[in-house]
């Protein structure tokens, strides 16, 4: 569901901008293996304790409230409190948050500061000159890390400037990205109109960047990677480069020990005389699967959407059979139409703010975690519960109205066809997800209000 709703629309708008990308379902589940296998035992272990602690605290307030005697209740809540302690995982970090500075513009972290937490700064500019022994998460204007960062460094910004060495990998977004004389432990991920990596900077990993304009002087120690307009380099690669650019500049001091693969036109490739290469240079084009082709002249796309309305076709059954209200639930016209599609509007942006919000304090993380499972769920049975509207309105002079399979597969079928329209899909499935959103959460506070 994800990858219907997030992953496959962003990477549909890039390749409609002739950017060539890999395949989303692809990167994302390499990204989550990558993860899982690198993380995935801290973080079952985290959630454990936090599913052990919450149960610990509610059978301690339970016996307080049953049992009267003092006594019993002091040793009932103290050793539920050791317990708790000794469940919670004893590498586990703290997290600090930085959002208020001077005037509440700029966030500061000064040079002779040591933070051994994780941080979340947010302000209107960032600085950051000490040291952070946990990760920093940077949401600002403008951010400029000069102070070494143990864990990962991830920056939201309009320009970003990092100066300092950072232990785990590096995640950046902004409009220019400079990188200057640093060393980064583990992978450089970059999102900008223009990258700049200096000569003195050192990427243990792999680097990969998505710019307008990338000119890359330092030092990868395994594959470089880009998607940009314009690729200039000049420094070291300890394996592959793979191009994804309409022109590669390859100047007297680069230094790439492996191959190259310009995904490009081979007149758009300049090698300097005393440009090392160690491998072999190719010019493989794009693959089939970046080539820019009608999606409607191929068979795939057709399986896809019979894979995707059978999908919807059992999940809606299995929806409509556990919640038979959602089948009474109506859009009205006129302003209470409005209205219903405003309150899916407000869901659909405001519930993701508030899990990011509970995730950031530490006991509201498996709140947020729930909060964004719901918030998929959501928007993917709001199209269904459109869908079985649509379906009784086209059934409504015939008795087959009541057959609840039949009007659900009508319905998905019109919806489906509706939003694969060349041009209008796009907009027709987004005004679908908020109406059907909204619908929802209509049914939800009459129930909560007891109507």
């Amino acid at each position: 569901m994800f990858g219907e709703l997030a992953v496959e629309l962003l990477f549909t708008a890039l390749s409609r901008f002739s950017v060539p990308v890999p395949d989303g379902f692809e990167v994302m589940v390499e990204t989550g293996l990558l993860f899982i296998s690198e993380e995935g035992v801290n973080m079952i272990t985290n959630y454990f304790a936090f599913i052990g602690v919450s149960v610990l605290a509610v059978l301690a307030l339970w016996i307080a409230v049953s049992v009267r005697r003092a006594r019993v209740n002091l040793l009932a809540i103290a050793s539920a409190t050791l317990l708790a302690g000794l469940l919670v995982p004893i590498d586990s970090m703290a997290l600090e948050m930085r959002t208020e500075g001077t005037e509440g513009l700029l966030i500061t972290i000064a040079e002779d500061e040591v933070i051994n937490d994780t941080v979340i700064a947010a302000g209107e500019t960032i600085v950051v000159d000490g040291d952070v022994t946990g990760d920093l998460f940077a949401f600002s204007r403008r951010v400029v890390v000069n102070g070494e960062v143990s864990g990962n460094l991830i920056t939201f910004a309009e320009s970003i400037t990092i100066r300092g060495d950072v232990g785990g990998s590096l995640l950046g977004a902004s409009s220019s990205l400079e990188i200057d004389e640093t060393s980064i432990g583990g992978d450089l991920w970059t999102f900008s109109n223009s990258l700049f990596v200096s000569s003195g900077t050192e990427v243990t990993g792999n680097s990969v960047g998505f710019a307008e304009t990338i000119v890359f002087s330092g030092t990868v120690k395994k594959d470089l990677v880009t998607f940009a307009e314009m690729v200039e380099v000049s420094g070291e690669v300890g394996e592959d480069a793979e191009v994804f650019a309409q022109s590669l500049n390859l100047l007297g001091q680069s230094k790439i020990a492996g191959n190259v693969r310009f995904r490009g036109d081979e007149e758009d490739f300049q090698k300097s005389d005393s440009a090392f290469v160690g491998g072999a240079i190719e010019f493989p084009g794009l693959p089939e699967d970046l080539t820019p082709r009608n999606r409607y002249l191929t068979g795939d796309y057709y399986i896809r959407q019979l894979v995707r309305l059978a999908a919807a076709f059992i999940a809606g059954l299995l929806f409509l059979w556990l919640v038979p209200a959602a089948r009474d639930v109506e859009l009205e016209g006129g302003v209470e139409g409005l209205k219903t599609a405003g309150i899916g509007l407000v869901a659909v942006v405001s519930m993701p703010i508030i899990a990011v919000l509970f995730a950031m304090t530490l006991v509201g993380l498996p709140l947020a975690m729930l909060g964004i499972f719901f918030w998929i769920a959501l928007i993917y049975f709001a199209k269904i519960v459109v869908a079985y509207m649509l379906g009784s309105m086209l059934l409504s002079s015939r008795e087959e109205d009541e057959n609840l399979a039949l009007t659900l597969f009508v319905g998905l079928f019109g919806v489906i066809v509706a939003v694969c329209l060349p041009g209008l899909g796009g907009v027709i499935n987004f005004l679908l997800t908020i109406i059907g959103v909204g619908m929802l959460v209509s049914l939800m506070l009459s129930y909560t209000s007891g109507r």
